[in-house]
């Protein structure tokens, strides 16, 4: 009986170490998803800007694709939320790249 009691602890010990070890390692892949969502966002964006402006040539799409690019070559520091938000709310904007930024906002603001 005493036998068993040593090795039911001593197993018990070595599994909550597994699952604290496991804890701390899921913890760091969310921590470091979460530094990296901007950027994959934006990188996303970035494609779909890329192919809306293939079917339509719009000056003002050139700059978002522009402010982009510079993102995500670290050469802004901040994503360009405001040349976004101001081309969501102008005519050229389709539906479908509307709701596209509307996601993208909402979830960089999570």
């Amino acid at each position: 009986m005493d036998n068993f009691l040593v090795s039911f602890l001593i197993e018990m010990a070595f599994f909550g170490l597994l699952g604290l070890g496991y804890y701390f390692y899921q913890r760091r892949k969310i921590i470091q998803y979460e530094d990296q969502k901007g950027p994959i966002i934006m990188g996303y964006l970035l494609q779909a800007f890329l192919t809306e402006k293939g079917e339509n040539d719009i000056p003002e799409m050139s700059s978002i694709i522009e402010a982009l690019d510079d993102y995500l070559n670290n050469k802004a520091r901040t994503p360009p939320t405001i040349l976004l938000k101001r081309f969501l709310s102008s005519p050229e904007c389709s539906p479908e790249m509307k709701s596209l930024i509307e996601e993208s906002m909402s979830e960089l603001e999570k």
